[in-house]
């Protein structure tokens, strides 16, 4: 298509579409009186210059996404060219007589003989473009062109609409296209049947239009398309642009194009779509709608409270109750029909789907209409169907539809509550404003103005007046009336789909009103994306039988008003709402859809049928059919945990009878601490179970009022087993029963005691140069975030005191740090190193008045005082109050010490991590943080051990800190960063984590944690300013992870070097991975076979291997990816040597890889036995000979090792049993090590001898293997150092003549011998992955 008429055409297009419609509503402008731009331009810029900067940077996110969702309409000439055709080839149909054998399947599911209904086809009256398309609102990257085929009305009788008559011969009418079309051309090939809105019985058409970036569909649809044809054709006497948006062909900007046949058939490519971040284009998608004018029927006859089913006389009691077949009608109404038809019940849903059909055209016009009258809306609706989209509130079976959101964004501009000069963002307040107003908004029921025009063929037909609004909220949950007054556009919504509504509307609003991080706030509610799965805390699979229901009849509309699966659903939410009672704040049923994609022949074998429920028969019984219904629920997390659901008085005996017949015999008559009894269910569980009290009421309520056979599949308690460990001092996975689960809650309440008691005793001490004012402990263990809490030792303080000692005892104890206050005092020194040496003074006197006072066994350090009680080690740091001051002093003497020829000031310049992270005052901030936001959310605190166990089992410990993990989760926690709930349950908390972690832009933007909103405006712009100044400045280094709170706005304590942005870059794309492998399990669940069994034996069989089927897809996301890029070198480590090595979990074991899954070729340093060295030195293997072209290496020493020296057999893990039992408690505590890791201790060994060849990556929460992935430039020729000559490989003997240096390459061989000297003792073997 010639490009020269792609602007000035354009715009007047636009002028004229302004021009030929109604004036603004203002009245500021007459009706044939063109508003100029420049004047709403220069109004919008008067508004905007009024706000404020961060006002601007929404206007320009704004404009940004827009330009992101709009399509390019004028370069899109094989989209047009392509409904050209499609229009002329529907329309050239010939008239014919269809039987009803061509929808046979279809037809019989409706209660109809095949062999009695038939059609005369004839052409369709009208073949319009409708929708967004039409209204130039489609948003990417779903796009859709929606072309309706108006069926001429003697193709239909009178009272055609009733039981399901209309239904038929419109499959018959689609059926009889479809089949035309797709003899015509293979163009049509990919021609499918698809439901509409997953309505079984509204067939569609759906045609799928490749890329236009793919050249083969532009050549096939200029070659099938006349060149002298650019304009859609039209059998209604009048162009379609006279009541529709000349959209196709662009008429204005087309003119002349018959007399330029040559540019036209020459091939133009098409610009192709630039991916966005948050948004990805795709193909065009055309939908063949068939309709129906608006004179077909009598429309009073559809309306709400009458019956259009005359079987429906009644509503079934119960799931699984017997239901009234329908009787087979011919295409008359009979006698006995008329009778009954004032017994019979409403059908407003089944009336509801007629009358779309019958209304598709008029509301066509109406919004094109409205449209050309505020021609700014429809960047409005963009936004709107943005937001909706990204909240996943859009598609969904019971949820809105792109219809509804644009007649709501009309209505409100008729309404006057918009403005032409309104901005986009501004538009999109006021509409989710109107989402979420329970007062005069759609909670409390809208309805449209009546627009007579556009009513004029329904009020000819029908002089019947509209039914009244209270009508309509009588027989539909959610009510809002179009403007014909007849038709509920939300007919198909529930009240829980609305109530998902209201809270992501006033969540959006809250953060777009009242945040001060305007960009945050701004990704939070457009571009963050949201899934089912991320959105709601429980999810519940239940599986309910129903008798008397032939495999596939799910979706049969037997029922009458709606498919009876819809009913299933309906009565299986209220069941779940009814049992959380006030726990949950939304509970959710996932409708469950149906097949797509299924051929142009499908009507013949019946309706469509669910996704995953085609196997159809789960018990092998053709009278027996299982239904999944799907429930998803959002809770308040500290109710959520409540063990007792107190109900009505005992004096209340209506209630009490209501409360009793639902909870059966779970309620009980109790007498509570104030005196009154009433009626009680209690939930019995231990501590550690808590968190499925959800569960067990879901479960008990389905297995008490569903049929027989009904089962809940619950998700929430899979990532338990993650938590779990074995005895201290076991050895590898499996060789030792797990300990009791709640062994940790247990011991973490023994710490408690013990931590109170020693703050009393410390109190107490008298003597000391200084007071202990307070006790405060700050370990991971302390805020209950550490992955397995410390189990108590019986060498620790008494608890073994004599006696013999059997087990394995663990010989290694993890401290608990506590931060000990000491009385103020102005004689502490002023410099920083004398400080701390008086500090250690002090906790030198400290740690013997403790022993000689208590009798307790103390360890006095430098750094800090450990003792040993009650079964715990007890770390003491020891604070005072200039440890605030010498900190600050410290910071800015570790400042000034970089001499750097810049301009930036000193407190841009980071503090080295180690330092800052190990100072008492850091970690004291640090722990009320988290403490604090775990203390508000209790399911904060396991999501935290999950997320850093998941780090650890990525063997990424070492690249992460632990601090930096749970600011993580408590800002995925926030709203500010997704705009959804705070999580009510652990999974939700996890998946959040991984969400916010893979998908924030850590390049672009900081992460600012604040979940105490204690950070100003101001501190916010200096973070912003701070981070963009890092950006810009190539000298200095920016934390990868810029992670900021109210103590630390520039990222110092725990990210300033770590992760690497190529460790980042892992954790990203691990993350990314376990939500893909974790999202379908939660939200749909393991797909299991189908299969029927006869046995009971059998069938228990299948169950079993299910589950440990779904128990292992859960646990395959705390495991290393198999891939050959995940690791170069697997380092094997001693587990005798390893005091955690009891934690480690099944499916994390690098160790289980084979050669295969390495990528197929590997070398081992060792022969596997069990030793205490390795050799130094090995054969010539595959590896090295990719090093031959400079052949330096020299015969191996093949002599005997040297026997491995003492400290290469010591025992970390555990004591000896022998030793344990020879020698007495008196014995043995001289010998425990406190807070010692020998892994840790190994990375950094290895990190500060080869961190220019490689990085190193470990578990640190029992890991048994270190993994090495060579840098990049690691094996490139490289200038030697003094440091690491001896690993080097000489690659060339000439000498550069400037530097006098040997061009050299590692000696993979010797490097690898030098790693097995630094861990010996640690290392037992080596794998290499080719």
């Amino acid at each position: 298509m010639p490009t020269e008429f792609d602007d000035d055409d354009v715009e007047s297009e636009e002028e004229t579409r302004i021009s030929d419609e109604e004036a603004i509503p203002d009245g500021s402008v007459g009706t044939n009186t063109f508003l100029p731009k420049p004047s709403v331009s220069s109004v919008q810029d008067f508004l905007r210059s009024s706000d404020t900067s961060e006002s601007s940077v929404l206007q320009m996110e704004v404009r940004e996404v827009l330009r992101e969702t709009r399509v390019e309409y004028g370069n899109e000439p094989g989209v047009d060219r392509f409904i050209s055709k499609l229009t002329k080839d529907i329309q050239g149909m010939p008239e014919q007589q269809v039987h009803g054998k061509d929808a046979a399947g279809f037809i019989s599911a409706l209660g109809q003989d095949p062999e009695e209904v038939s059609l005369k086809f004839k052409p369709p009256s009208k073949v319009t473009v409708i929708g967004s398309y039409a209204l130039h609102t489609v948003a990417r990257p779903e796009v859709v062109v929606d072309v309706a085929v108006e069926i001429p009305e003697d193709c239909l009788f009178k009272k055609a609409h009733l039981n399901y008559r209309y239904h038929s011969r419109r499959a018959l009418y689609l059926s009889t296209i479809a089949k035309h079309l797709g003899s015509l051309s293979p163009l049509y090939s990919s021609c499918q049947i698809t439901s509409m809105q997953d309505d079984p019985t509204r067939p569609t058409l759906t045609i799928h239009l490749p890329s236009m970036s793919e050249k083969s569909s532009n050549i096939d649809i200029a070659n099938e398309v006349p060149s002298t044809s650019n304009e859609v054709p039209s059998t209604s006497g009048r162009n379609t642009s006279d009541s529709l948006p000349s959209t196709l062909g662009h008429k204005k900007r087309l003119k002349g194009v018959n007399n330029r046949k040559k540019d036209v058939e020459t091939k133009v490519e098409p610009k192709p779509y630039k991916p966005s971040d948050y948004l990805s284009p795709s193909g065009f998608t055309v939908k063949v709608i068939p309709v129906i004018s608006p004179s077909t029927f009598v429309v009073s006859k559809l309306s709400p409270e009458h019956n259009s089913v005359r079987w429906v006389t009644q509503l079934s009691s119960s799931l699984g109750s017997s239901k009234q077949k329908p009787k087979k009608n011919g295409p008359t109404v009979g006698v006995e029909e008329e009778k009954e038809e004032s017994n019979v019940l409403p059908t407003p849903q089944y009336n509801t789907k007629v009358l779309q059909d019958m209304l598709y055209l008029p509301h066509a016009a109406y919004l094109s209409s409205a449209l050309s009258s505020f021609p700014n809306l429809s960047d409005g609706i963009l936004l709107l169907k943005t937001w909706a989209r990204q909240r996943a509130l859009l598609g969904k079976v019971d949820a809105f539809d792109g219809h509804t959101l644009t007649m709501l964004m009309v209505h409100l501009a008729k309404q006057g509550k918009m403005s032409p000069v309104m901005s986009p963002l501004q538009m999109l307040r006021v509409a989710l404003h109107a989402l979420s107003d329970t007062v005069s908004g759609l909670p409390k029921g809208l309805g449209m103005a009546r627009d007579e025009h556009n009513s004029s063929a329904i009020s000819a037909a029908c002089s019947a007046h509209p039914p009244s609004v209270s009508v309509f909220r009588h027989h539909f949950d959610v009510v809002f009336v179009d403007f014909t007054g007849w038709l509920n556009l939300t007919a198909g919504m529930t009240k829980s789909a609305l109530a998902q509504v209201v809270s992501a509307a006033k969540q959006t609003l809250q953060i777009l009103q009242s945040s001060v991080d305007v960009e945050a706030a701004f990704a939070a509610s457009l571009l963050f994306r949201s899934s089912p799965a991320t959105m709601f805390d429980y999810h519940w699979r239940i599986r309910v039988p129903v008798a008397d229901l032939e495999p596939g009849e799910h979706s049969s509309p037997k029922c009458g008003n709606r498919p009876y699966l819809r009913d299933v659903e309906s009565k299986v939410e209220d069941l779940v709402k009814r049992a959380l009672s006030d726990r949950a704040t939304l509970v959710r049923v996932m409708a469950a859809k149906l097949l797509s994609g299924q051929g142009r022949s499908c009507l013949e074998a019946g309706l469509p049928v669910l996704e995953g429920e085609e196997g159809g028969n789960l018990h092998g019984s053709s009278s027996v059919h299982t239904l999944t219904v799907t429930v998803m629920a959002n809770v308040d997390a500290t109710l959520a945990l409540r063990l007792a659901d107190v109900g009505p008085a005992a004096d209340d005996t209506k209630a009490s009878a209501a409360f009793r017949a639902f909870w059966g015999a779970k309620s009980e008559l109790r007498r509570f601490q104030d005196g009154k009894i009433s009626e009680a269910v209690v939930w019995d569980c231990a501590p550690v179970d808590r968190h499925k009290i959800p569960d067990r009421i879901v479960q008990y309520a389905a297995g008490a009022h569903l049929p027989p056979g009904s089962s809940v599949a619950c998700c929430s308690g899979h990532l338990d087993r993650v938590l779990t460990q074995r005895p201290p001092g076991s050895g590898s996975y499996g060789s030792e029963p797990c300990l009791d689960p709640n062994t940790g809650i247990s011991a973490f309440r023994m710490m408690e005691a013990a931590v109170d008691k020693l703050g009393k005793q410390l109190r107490s001490v008298e003597g000391a140069a200084l007071k202990v004012l307070g006790v405060q402990p700050i370990s991971t263990a302390a805020r209950q975030t550490c992955p397995y809490f410390p189990l108590p030792h019986p060498l620790a303080g008494g608890a073994a005191a004599a006696g013999a000692l059997s087990g394995r005892l663990p010989r290694c104890l993890e401290p608990v740090e506590v931060l000990v206050q000491l009385e103020a005092s102005g004689r502490w020194p002023d410099d920083p190193q004398a400080f701390s040496k008086t500090k250690a003074a002090l906790g030198l006197q400290l740690a013997g008045l403790i022993e000689t006072g208590f009798g307790y066994k103390t360890v006095a350090s430098e750094d800090s005082v450990d003792v040993l009680m009650d079964g715990f080690a007890f770390r003491l740091l020891l604070y005072s109050t200039r440890d605030e001051a010498m900190l600050v002093k410290e910071q800015a003497l570790m400042a000034s010490s970089i001499t750097r020829n810049v301009w930036e000031a000193p407190s841009l310049h980071p503090i080295p991590s180690m330092q800052l992270s190990n100072n008492p005052l850091v970690r004291s901030w640090h722990h009320g943080l988290v403490s604090s936001a775990t203390g508000v959310n209790p399911s904060l605190a396991p999501a935290i051990r999950v997320a850093k166990r998941w780090v650890g089992t990525q063997m990424l410990s070492n690249h992460i800190a632990e601090e930096a993990v749970e600011l993580l989760v408590v800002a995925a926690a926030a709203s500010l960063s997704t705009s959804l709930p705070p999580p009510g349950s652990m999974l939700t908390g996890f998946m959040r984590f991984l969400e916010l972690l893979s998908h924030h832009p850590w390049s672009t933007r900081p992460m600012v944690v604040d979940p105490e909103h204690q950070l100003s405006p101001q501190e916010r712009r200096q973070i912003s300013k701070t981070f963009d100044a890092l950006r810009v400045d190539k000298h200095q280094k920016m934390p990868a992870l810029f992670l900021c709170t109210s103590k630390d706005l520039e990222s110092k304590h725990w990210t300033a070097t770590n992760p690497t942005p190529d460790a980042l870059q892992q954790l990203q794309a691990r993350a990314f991975r376990t939500l893909r492998l974790l999202r379908p399990l939660i939200e749909t669940g393991p797909h299991h076979s189908a299969a029927p069994h006869t046995t009971i034996a059998q069938q228990k069989r299948v169950r079993e291997e299910d589950d440990e089927e779904e128990r292992s897809l859960w646990m395959s996301a705390f495991c290393l990816p198999s891939d050959s890029g995940a690791m170069d070198v697997i380092l094997h480590l001693r587990v005798d040597s390893l005091p955690q090595a009891c934690r480690a979990l099944p499916v994390a074991r690098v160790g289980s890889l084979t050669s295969d899954q390495m990528g197929g070729a590997f070398i081992r340093l060792n022969d596997g036995k069990p030793g205490f060295n390795a050799p130094k030195s090995m054969k010539r293997s595959r590896l090295e000979s990719a090093y031959q072209p400079v052949d330096l290496l020299t015969d191996i020493d093949r002599s005997p090792n040297p026997p491995p020296d003492k400290r290469a057999r010591v025992f970390l893990r555990a004591f000896p049993e022998k030793l344990a039992e020879g020698r007495g408690p008196n014995q043995l505590v001289p010998e425990l090590l406190v807070g010692f890791d020998p892994v840790p201790m190994l990375v950094e060994a290895l990190k500060e001898r080869f961190d220019h060849l490689a990085a190193f990556c470990a578990d640190y929460h029992g890991g048994t293997h270190v993994g090495i992935k060579w840098k990049p430039a690691a094996f490139l020729p490289s200038f030697v150092q003094a440091t690491t000559a001896h690993t080097a490989l000489p690659c060339t003997l000439s000498l550069s003549a400037e530097s006098k240096k040997i061009s050299c390459v590692p000696n993979l061989v010797q490097v690898l011998s030098d790693m097995l000297e630094i861990g010996e003792g640690i290392i037992i073997d080596i794998t290499c992955v080719a």
